[in-house]
């Protein structure tokens, strides 16, 4: 999840579906394992826990130019297929990336995570979600 800006600036031709949940699943930063001064945001497996973001739809090369961005090709991150849900019932099939093999926690720049907060609360996610988001980033910003 991104401030529509960034998702903007990063992926110009996507187009916002909605807001969709995500169960089994928290975000978390980890590093590449073969990287250790580089990661990402990253999906943690946790049964009975969701996360939101939106949904888009994707232009081609544009999904590929952020699989560059992810390192896909060198195995840091890679698409997998989810299960997602909105308010309405609405479930759709999504993909989003994942570390394969994530290695330690990773301390993220403000700059990386300012635009994931900014998102959240341009989107008015639930308060509660909002506030986990800013403790993930404060504990590993820590």
């Amino acid at each position: 999840m991104l401030e529509a800006a960034e998702m903007n600036r990063l992926c110009p031709g996507a187009r916002a579906l909605g807001v969709y949940q995500l169960s089994g699943y928290r975000m978390r930063f980890s590093r590449f394992h073969d990287e250790p001064t580089q990661g990402s945001c990253d999906l943690e497996v946790l049964d009975g826990h969701r996360l939101w973001g939106l949904l888009y739809e994707m232009v081609g090369t544009e999904y590929d130019a952020l699989d560059v961005m992810a390192g896909v090709d060198r195995g840091y991150l890679q698409r997998i297929d989810v299960t997602i849900t909105n308010d309405n019932g609405d479930t759709r099939c999504a993909t989003t990336y994942r570390s394969p093999r994530p290695g330690e926690a990773f301390k993220p720049s403000v700059a990386y995570t300012r635009p994931i907060l900014a998102g959240a609360r341009e989107l008015r996610l639930p308060a509660a979600y909002i506030q986990e988001l800013e403790a993930i980033v404060a504990t590993a910003q820590a």
